[in-house]
């Protein structure tokens, strides 16, 4: 009796965590996409089109939801578009968080944005070479009071 009562509390407690992770599921209201598909393809697929898109339009930017109008379609191209991002092919571009993200050919961000790109780099190597020459003063101080004593 003692091994059925047990038995009987273990599946009811699978039955709970069944029924908790389909509500969670059910508040959650997220509709993935159901189709698979090679990110490789779908990454090639989307910089073709973004392509075409920028040679047949004088834009310099398009916004996110202009290109992928519907939910399917955002769900199915955020992740290729961040790996273009991330391969420099092109430039995502957003202002805060949950604003509309804008989408640039990488070179055409990086010609109309030339000074402000090269201002930052060199403002990048400024605080590099600050930061090693005072670490190099450290280590020299370091040195010098291990002489002293």
């Amino acid at each position: 009796m003692v091994a059925l009562g047990k038995a009987i509390t273990t599946e009811n407690r699978r039955i709970k965590r069944v029924i908790i992770d389909k509500e969670r599921l059910w508040e959650a209201g997220i509709v993935l996409p159901k189709r698979k598909y090679e990110l490789k393809a779908q990454t090639d697929l989307l910089y073709k089109n973004l392509k075409d898109f920028f040679n047949s339009n004088d834009d310099q930017r398009v916004s996110f939801s202009q290109l992928f109008g519907d939910k399917e379609n955002k769900l199915a191209y955020f992740l290729p578009l961040l790996h273009l991002d991330c391969q420099h092919k092109v430039f995502a571009e957003q202002e805060n968080h949950f604003d509309e993200i804008y989408i640039w050919m990488k070179e055409v961000y990086d010609k109309k944005h030339a000074l402000l790109l090269e201002q930052m780099r060199k403002e990048v190597e400024d605080a590099l070479e600050e930061d090693f020459k005072n670490k190099k003063d450290l280590e020299k101080n370091k040195v010098d009071e291990e002489k002293d004593n």
